[in-house]
């Protein structure tokens, strides 16, 4: 850890922020927005766990044989030592960190006018969480760049959903330990600040997709629109619930006019391109794709779960 040398491009004086569930400690992703003359100005860093892994070293040997950290109920195994995922590489509040910094120019209606990537030394001004920032945006005492992000989220939902796209706004989920030993789910639907996080971090993996496209690199997983098999399959589960698709407004209009405070309308599984779930299980199930892991020297690239369009793409390194 000693060893380890931060980028020589400074962007300390870039006042970024963090927001994640109040109890994560492995922060990945800050961002800051501003305005620009002609729209706004976006700064969004990934954090650099990277350039902790020597390739070739027996970190990086271990790293590889994992693959990506495992979640149990009662507790995980990390990909890379806490040390480094909890501590020296994570984005922490007032911590000198070595970021992957995507800048962005977005103009009036939120649409990306340019995009560079640069490796700089970051340090975040404060860890906030998602319940927190809702209640400051609800309360209207959300600081600008807060209310940047609320305002920027909502016109790149109405560009996902002008190009067709559909987001899967799934619950959060927290296994609870019971006093009997058991384990019970506690699940609660995602707050609107959510949706508009990830509408930044999906803004960067698009990027990202366009640039490794344009420099032939790294690897691209592309998921078909769904069969018709599938595409019937659905349609019954949504007349069994009482709830028909018809076809009539496109997949990603259907999905928005759900209420996601009801439970039956939540997700079950998500298999790539298919409905699968059994009808019995009352809970609507739907193509999305989730992103594999990254190997440990590579560059991260942010890839969104739950979105999709008529294909989706995955990035991988």
């Amino acid at each position: 850890m000693a060893a380890h040398e931060l980028p020589g491009d400074d962007l300390t004086d870039v006042d970024f922020l963090t927001i994640d569930p109040a109890s994560s400690t492995d922060l990945d992703q800050a961002l800051f927005i501003e305005r620009a003359d002609t729209g706004y100005r976006v700064l969004y860093a990934i954090a650099d766990v990277p350039s902790f892994v020597r390739p070739g070293g027996g970190l990086d040997a271990e790293t590889r044989r994992r693959g990506q950290t495992f979640y149990a109920p009662d507790g995980r195994i990390p990909l890379h030592p806490e040390v480094i995922s909890e501590g020296a590489g994570s984005l922490l509040a007032g911590q000198l960190c070595s970021a992957y910094v995507w800048e962005f120019g977005l103009d009036d209606s939120a649409k990306v006018s340019s995009v560079s990537v640069r490796r700089a030394t970051i340090r975040s001004r404060a860890k906030l969480s998602y319940k927190g920032v809702q209640a400051e945006l609800d309360a209207g005492t959300a600081g600008p760049v807060l209310q940047l992000l609320k305002e920027v989220g909502l016109k790149r939902v109405e560009l996902e959903r002008r190009r067709g796209g559909a987001s899967l706004n799934m619950p959060e989920q927290e296994i609870v330990q019971l006093p009997d030993g058991g384990y019970r789910i506690a699940a609660a639907p995602q707050l609107p600040v959510e949706d508009w996080n990830a509408q930044i971090s999906l803004m960067t993996g698009m990027a990202a997709a366009n640039l490794m496209l344009a420099g032939k690199v790294g690897i691209l997983r592309t998921m078909p629109a769904p069969d018709e098999r599938s595409l019937r399959h659905f349609r019954l589960q949504t007349e069994a619930l009482g709830k028909p698709w018809d076809g009539k407004i496109s997949y990603g209009e259907y999905l928005r006019s759900l209420e996601p405070t009801e439970p039956g309308n939540w997700p079950s599984c998500t298999p790539p391109a298919c409905c699968s779930a059994a009808p019995a299980t009352r809970r609507l199930t739907a193509p999305s794709r989730t992103p594999p892991s990254s190997p440990p020297s590579a560059p991260p690239t942010p890839t969104p779960q739950h979105r999709s369009g008529a294909s989706s793409t995955v990035l991988s390194w």
